[in-house]
């Protein structure tokens, strides 16, 4: 499969459609594949979704949903809850895609700051956070746990828009 990064589009994640949540969960399944731990399910995602505040997206081309990102806004800030692109699609400008597409959503919003974290191993993930200016603010110790029961650091970054 050849991707384009012209050729993605952005479908919104709606709670009622359950076709929607699973593929979501699929998704979320394929891109952490190798942390089995935090993979979510479909009751997981319809359960953030009606939970109120989070909103969310795949990432298409051709109708092939390629990534995913959630978001919980409250007020004027918003907290990446996740974002995953399936293995086939990695590397192919999904994940930026997504980044930049969402963030105009939400700075649409009137969201003010965007916060999230990463494992500190995901190098990948934190080049494009710091390409798109989210500035690394703090860390949370050994707060990811891995299946051989090792625990990783959180890297928290913050977007300000103001």
């Amino acid at each position: 499969m050849t991707t384009s990064r012209m050729a993605y589009r952005l479908e919104p994640l709606d709670p009622a459609n359950p076709y929607l949540m699973e593929i979501a969960a699929s998704l979320h399944a394929d891109a952490f594949i190798h942390v089995p731990d935090s993979v979510w399910t479909r009751d997981a995602f319809t359960k953030l979704m009606l939970g109120g505040g989070t909103i969310g997206w795949l990432a298409l081309q051709d109708n092939d949903p390629l990534g995913i990102l959630l978001v919980r806004t409250v007020l004027d800030e918003a907290e990446i809850l996740t974002i995953g692109v399936a293995r086939s699609a990695q590397k192919k400008g999904v994940a930026s895609y997504l980044m930049h597409e969402g963030l105009k959503v939400l700075r649409s919003l009137g969201i003010q700051q965007v916060f999230l974290e990463v494992r500190r191993s995901n190098l990948a993930a934190q080049a494009l956070y710091r390409s798109i200016h989210f500035e690394e603010i703090s860390t949370r110790p050994n707060y990811y746990q891995n299946s051989d029961g090792s625990s990783e650091d959180a890297l928290i970054f913050r977007l300000n828009y103001c």
